[in-house]
């Protein structure tokens, strides 16, 4: 049995289903079948899902069934390895395409300011005035809250996910 993504393992049974009737049909029975197994998630409205997105019953709805039926070993595949999890804003960045650039987009900035502000510390040090120095600690200031708010943002997506996660 293939190893599913860790994307699919947190994925939401709908995405999943989209995921699955894009593959080709022996891919799509061991991913049914693994996702099945690893989410309980009940196999028909899954086979119901992918035919829906596949726009035809899919071929391989009997053996999954079959596949199902039988017994699993011991040890239980539903249980996830203990591999790294990803984040969801890494897992599925197409869900919030805009809040993925605004994060994206203040955190490089953030460090540019940030680079900015060392380099004006640096030209103050080195001569003396107060001006420079002062302003590079207020561009330091507003760099590392760009990057933190960019950070939040990740945050926010995150706990979406994992409260519709939870819910289920």
């Amino acid at each position: 049995m293939i190893s599913m993504d860790e994307e699919l393992r947190s994925a939401s049974p709908v995405d999943a289903a989209k995921y699955i009737a894009g593959l080709s049909d022996s891919a799509a029975l061991r991913v049914l079948v693994e996702y099945n197994r690893m989410r309980q998630f009940p196999l028909e409205e899954m086979l119901r899902m992918v035919k829906s997105y596949k726009g035809e019953a899919p071929s391989y709805a009997d053996a999954a069934r079959a596949e199902l039926s039988k017994p699993t070993d011991s040890k239980s595949e539903a249980e996830p390895q203990a591999t790294g999890q990803l984040s969801y804003s890494q897992m599925d960045s197409n869900k919030y395409p805009a809040l993925n650039f605004v994060s994206g987009l203040n955190k490089v900035l953030g460090w540019i300011v940030v680079v900015l502000g060392v380099l004006m510390l640096i030209v103050g040090v080195i001569s003396f005035q107060g001006i420079p120095v002062g302003a590079g600690v207020v561009f330091l200031v507003l760099g590392v809250s760009s990057v933190a708010f960019g950070e939040l943002i990740n945050v926010f997506v995150d706990i979406e996910a994992n409260t519709r996660r939870g819910a289920r």
